[in-house]
């Protein structure tokens, strides 16, 4: 919220689109970033503390379903200005 405060001068600006209308893509994309980023924070972040080398910690396999769920979310937000 913050972020998109001081991008578009608005809490929701992430949110809602060009013709104040709130997104369901942008929502989706917004909900799978935060989601894959606070993922991959966590299993650093554990990571750190239960390994040897802390150096190693940023190997991390993420499953490749979750990265198509974030690629079909992103492909709708480019799509939907498109189609309208």
């Amino acid at each position: 919220m913050f972020i998109s405060r001081r991008i578009t001068g608005r809490f929701s600006g992430l949110l809602v689109n060009e013709r104040n209308i709130m997104s369901l893509s942008r929502f989706q994309t917004v909900l799978w970033t935060l989601l894959l980023l606070s993922a991959f924070y966590t299993a650093a972040a554990l990571r750190v503390y239960g390994l040897p080398n802390p150096y190693s910690a940023l190997d991390i396999v993420m499953d490749w379903h979750l990265w198509a769920l974030m690629g079909i979310s992103i492909t709708s937000l480019v799509t939907a200005p498109l189609i309208h």
